[in-house]
């Protein structure tokens, strides 16, 4: 399926004209509201809803070069450094973040030489697998939490703080993912602590 007509359409979107409609409908929800503390949450869930809506326009912007060609993209395998081809269709993507899942479009690029393949805008924010392509800073507040209380009751606090749920299946992957790294990490110094003494 060819997504560059969304590409497209998604790039004539006013920004200006989506956070009106998005802080109009968090003025409807306050109006609505029947007590502060329903007041308090619709206007955090709205400023949420704001946030994603600039962070998804924000990134759609910064693929544009990519998607135009305008950028040149080498492979980054070390023995190869070739230049990359564009594949022709838009992937859709979520990421989380502390302001909820952000979906964005995002081009491709695919190695002629190699093979291997890259999307250059998650490349250029740093979205490693480590943290299965989610932002740092949802990724350490999720783990810090599952790593003080067991995974049910750290998403369950999660969701308290941030206003939306995470599965306990993420919880887990990601505390072990980067618990694995970082013992991983200390047993390297210690090994090299012990060559040095």
């Amino acid at each position: 399926m060819d997504y560059s007509h969304k590409s497209a359409e998604l790039g004539k979107c006013d920004l200006t004209a989506a956070l009106r409609n998005a802080i109009a409908a968090v003025a409807a929800r306050a109006q609505a509201a029947s007590s502060l503390a329903a007041l308090v949450v619709a206007v955090v869930a709205g400023v949420r809803e704001i946030g994603r809506t600039l962070v998804t326009q924000e990134l759609e912007r910064r693929d544009q070069a990519f998607r135009a060609r305008q950028v040149e993209v080498r492979c980054p395998a070390p023995t190869c450094g070739g230049v990359m081809q564009r594949c022709k269709n838009l992937k859709l993507v979520g990421r989380y973040t502390l302001l909820g899942k952000v979906r964005y479009w995002r081009c491709s690029y695919r190695c002629p030489q190699c093979g291997r393949r890259l999307f250059p805008l998650d490349h250029s924010l740093s979205l490693g697998a480590a943290l299965r392509g989610h932002s740092e800073e949802f990724a350490s507040t999720l783990v810090l939490l599952c790593t003080l209380m067991p995974f049910g009751k750290g998403c369950e606090l999660f969701e308290r703080l941030c206003g939306f749920a995470i599965s306990t299946r993420l919880a887990c992957a990601l505390t072990m993912g980067i618990g694995t790294r970082l013992h991983r990490e200390e047993m390297q110094r210690a090994e090299q602590l012990w060559r040095e003494r």
